[in-house]
């Protein structure tokens, strides 16, 4: 039986791995099906990462706050170190901040537009980030 979004339906969660939004997402952003995850909200999505790639009382996070909360609850929930970088006073990365706490992290989350400021991330320091994290953490941003 096919989904039907009524009155009694609206607030169940969606199926976990829905094809449909995989196939038109993985199209849309140019990448294959097979590298697209959906999570049911940010919460989720963020505590699968960390579960993913950081292993307890070894490994760090990295975020730049001010930022959405859940990042330090999600790995201090886990067992994972939280490590973070402010950001600049124009909102943006410090890059050289971030560089220089690297060592055993291996997540960066960066929230763009962020949450709670509304400031979007320069292309070209997320362009950096990677660069700088290449081998080391993976970085994840957020929308």
């Amino acid at each position: 039986m096919e989904f039907q979004l009524t009155q009694q339906t609206l607030n169940r969660y969606p199926e976990c791995q829905p094809k449909a939004v995989i196939e038109n997402y993985a199209q849309y952003a140019g990448v294959k099906p097979e590298q697209v995850l959906v999570s049911r909200g940010a919460d989720e999505g963020i505590e699968l990462l960390i579960r993913a790639f950081c292993e307890p009382g070894k490994d760090a996070i990295l975020y730049c706050p001010p930022t959405y909360g859940m990042y330090s609850v999600s790995a201090e929930t886990i067992g994972v170190e939280c490590r973070t970088v402010p950001t600049l006073e124009n909102w943006q990365l410090d890059l050289q901040g971030i560089s220089d706490k690297l060592d055993g992290v291996k997540v960066v989350y960066v929230c763009s537009p962020n949450n709670p400021t509304g400031q979007l991330i320069n292309p070209q320091d997320f362009r950096t980030l990677l660069e700088l994290t290449r081998g080391k953490a993976s970085s994840c941003g957020c929308r």
